[in-house]
């Protein structure tokens, strides 16, 4: 089954819509093959590069938004575009179209009501992306971009929501057995090798976590006296619980203990650069218990209406009937994705904008 490459889905939520007016005519301009075609729609060459015009002219834009949602960049010489960088807007624009046809075959409406929350969305983006370690120079040139892109997004993203909300209606949340959870989790093992699960309670200096350790030791539930007696700002509302982590997210005194310390047991003092920290290894090793519950959570979540919208792309390009031309690559209908030209040996492949 074709599987969506992250960046895709991440399109959806951050920028998801810069290619939805490109579409109709009969493809051609001038003698050019349409840039597309979609299960027998076309999308003319000349307004697709015209669309690529935009990121040409605006290179402080184009380059924030290919570090917001691509994995290439659009080079920077005038006039040229990096072939693959064009080539991860086509693939969206497939995806859009797919999301247009389908709300035009259910006779779906997209209001203005809908592309004025599509404008809003726009703003929660740059701040999903200030989130995610975005520099202030991205966020700088996505808060100033071009009116059209702002349009186009505006406009995709109600198309994204009104299409969703139909999907999402028709989905009845799947059962999660115990044997789905067991079965996620043994067949999954990358995902929980070498985790440790753990608490702490962090405290100023030695003195006071010999007082703690002695408490928990007598009995003290660590999530009660971390709520407490923690320094760690986190520890009011989890109660010093850390998840299950890789022990080298940490300070190298801390991943000793936890790569060390019995299981069920505390640890300490163990002091870092934060001060003093007593600690529980929960599991190390077969953590299953201690995640069945996130499992079993995410495993709901996407088989749910929640996904309804990724699970319906995913099977829309997979049955999609799609030929590129040869300019901007060839398509991929295995993986969904479209393989750029190749340019000269040891030269970046560029789209020259005519």
């Amino acid at each position: 089954m074709t599987r969506l490459r992250p960046r895709h889905l991440l399109a959806l939520a951050v920028l998801p819509a810069l290619l939805l007016t490109a579409c109709g005519g009969d493809g051609g301009v001038a003698g050019r093959p349409a840039a597309v075609t979609l299960n027998g729609e076309a999308v003319s060459d000349a307004e697709f590069r015209d669309l690529l015009g935009h990121f040409d002219e605006d290179r402080d834009f184009s380059e924030a938004f290919g570090t917001v949602n691509f994995s290439v960049l659009p080079g920077d010489a005038e006039g040229r575009l990096d072939s693959a960088f064009v080539a991860e807007i086509l693939e969206l624009h497939i995806l859009f179209e797919l999301m247009g046809h389908e709300l035009d075959d259910r006779g779906l409406e997209v209001t203005e009501a809908d592309i004025e929350e599509g404008r809003t969305a726009w703003t929660s983006a740059i701040q999903s992306a200030t989130q995610q370690g975005a520099t202030p120079e991205v966020i700088t040139s996505l808060t100033e971009a071009p009116e059209a892109v702002v349009d186009w997004y505006a406009e995709g993203t109600a198309r994204a929501r009104v299409l969703s909300a139909a999907l999402e209606a028709e989905v009845e949340t799947a059962e999660v057995t115990d044997d789905d959870v067991r079965a996620f989790y043994d067949d999954n093992p990358q995902f929980f090798e070498g985790l440790v699960c753990s608490s702490h309670v962090l405290v100023e200096t030695e003195a006071e976590a010999v007082e703690v350790l002695e408490q928990l030791e007598g009995g003290a539930d660590i999530a009660d006296v971390a709520a407490e007696r923690s320094i760690d700002p986190s520890a009011a509302t989890n109660g010093g619980d850390l998840g299950c982590s890789d022990p080298a997210r940490f300070v190298p005194p801390f991943a000793a203990a936890l790569n060390e310390g019995e299981v069920g047991e505390y640890t300490g003092p163990v002091e870092s650069e934060f001060g003093f920290h007593v600690i529980l290894v929960r599991a190390r090793g077969d953590i299953f218990d201690e995640v069945a519950t996130d499992i079993r959570a995410e495993l709901e979540s996407q088989a749910g209406p929640g996904n309804a919208l990724g699970a319906w792309l995913e099977e829309a390009v997979s049955s999609a009937e799609v030929s590129i031309s040869s300019r901007y690559g060839t398509w991929d209908a295995e993986a969904g994705e479209i393989t750029p030209p190749e340019g000269p040996a040891g030269e970046t492949p560029t789209l020259v904008l005519e």
